[in-house]
């Protein structure tokens, strides 16, 4: 009898009279390939039902292992035991400065990726980033003018009257009444 280690996770043994049979005993975590009784092959733990990851973490395979690790578009929170959380790409330098180099534009954080979205009061028209215009949007809630500016309107009344505390209407200014002076 004869005994053979081959590739580092089998082991053959077989009789000294006949090379070409062998019996192979694997390593743990790797079992005897169905297609070639001579070679060991990987057993994938993330295929075992039984094998599951903490919640937000997927199996990873690795040769006679696995691993866990935080599902695509989260990352590690080392501050809070190696929880899974979002990962904020807006949060990268080059990315931020990406999205701020096209004018009026934010980045915004989505699971996994970010958009280089339109700022607070403009709209894409044609691929840029217009001004909206709220009083044409929102202003016909102005009694008499309407003032627009990025991201808002602001309502405003003629010379001889205010606006009132609702930001819309307007009223008249009244006199103060004359004191008499002896």
């Amino acid at each position: 009898w004869y005994q053979r280690r081959v590739r580092g996770q089998q082991i053959c043994q077989g009789a000294p009279y006949d090379h070409n049979k062998c019996i192979c005993k694997c390593s743990s975590n790797f079992e005897v390939d169905p297609a070639n009784d001579t070679q060991c092959i990987d057993i994938d733990e993330c295929k075992n039902p039984n094998m599951t990851c903490p919640n937000g973490r997927k199996c990873v395979n690795t040769p006679g292992s696995y691993h866990c690790e935080c599902l695509d578009g989260f990352e590690n929170d080392w501050t809070n035991s190696g929880a899974c959380i979002v990962k904020n790409e807006c949060e990268i330098p080059h990315i931020v400065a990406q999205c701020l180099s096209k004018k009026n534009r934010t980045c915004i954080n989505t699971i996994g990726s970010y958009n280089c979205s339109c700022k607070e009061g403009f709209e894409e028209v044609s691929g840029v980033c217009t001004q909206v215009d709220e009083c044409k949007t929102g202003g016909d809630e102005c009694e008499y003018f309407c003032e627009d500016n990025a991201g808002s309107y602001k309502c405003s009344c003629p010379p001889d009257q205010k606006l009132d505390h609702n930001l819309h209407t307007c009223s008249m200014i009244e006199c103060a009444t004359p004191t008499m002076r002896n």
